[in-house]
């Protein structure tokens, strides 16, 4: 845009440069909400991590990690770990 106000024809371009701004900032809105617990999860850890430390964060983990909770969950149910093993 710099560019194009030195050279004077940035009334040509303008329309289409405010378009691709405009279609930024709503692919950077869908993306933010998408990755939204993501985010959330990795702020959790770490203000746990400076409050409560590395075994703060473990004992969070053991009680609100998606992985952990099927992984304990797998491991109390004796047919779905044979499943897994091909028992």
């Amino acid at each position: 845009m710099k560019t194009a106000k030195a050279e004077d024809f940035n009334h040509a371009i303008l329309k289409g440069y405010n378009s691709l701004l405009a279609e930024i900032e709503a692919q950077k809105n869908v993306e933010l909400e998408d990755k939204k617990p993501e985010i959330a999860s990795l702020l959790t850890d770490e203000i746990i991590k400076r409050y409560f430390y590395q075994e703060g964060l473990y004992n969070h983990y053991v009680l609100y990690n998606p992985e952990i909770l099927e992984a304990k969950k797998v491991l109390n149910d004796k047919q779905q770990y044979d499943k897994i093993l091909n028992y």
